[in-house]
């Protein structure tokens, strides 16, 4: 059995005295509540990637090729390259150097665009 509390015995009211701002209290500091408050926004921001997926894209695209051919594909370099229109195409067909051989051509082209992508 529990005593009683002794005669005479005043107890202080409670603080604060708004019984609403215990119960906020209690569920601001209740780790269950702030759990289940952190998933709920987790899956608002999952559900919001997930939507963003589906959005259309644009995209910078850019390309640089070098590529040299040796003294037996020069000859071709005309017919086997061809510079496309706004291709950015340059070449040069092989040359022979001080000792008279045939030095290889080379090819190089550049190309930059852009690139819209909507998925379906």
């Amino acid at each position: 059995m529990v005593d009683g509390l002794a005669r005479g015995v005043t107890l202080p009211p409670p603080v604060p005295a708004d019984m609403q701002q215990w119960v906020d209290l209690a569920c601001d500091a209740n780790y269950q509540v702030v759990l289940k408050q952190l998933a709920v926004a987790n899956s608002q921001r999952e559900t919001l990637k997930a939507k963003a997926g589906h959005y259309p894209t644009l995209d910078l695209v850019a390309s640089y090729v070098k590529s040299s051919l040796g003294a037996a594909g020069a000859g071709n370099f005309g017919g086997n390259f061809g510079g496309g229109f706004g291709s950015g195409a340059t070449g040069r067909a092989g040359s022979r150097g001080r000792t008279g051989q045939l030095r290889g051509a080379y090819y190089t082209n550049a190309t930059v665009g852009v690139q819209l992508t909507i998925p379906l």
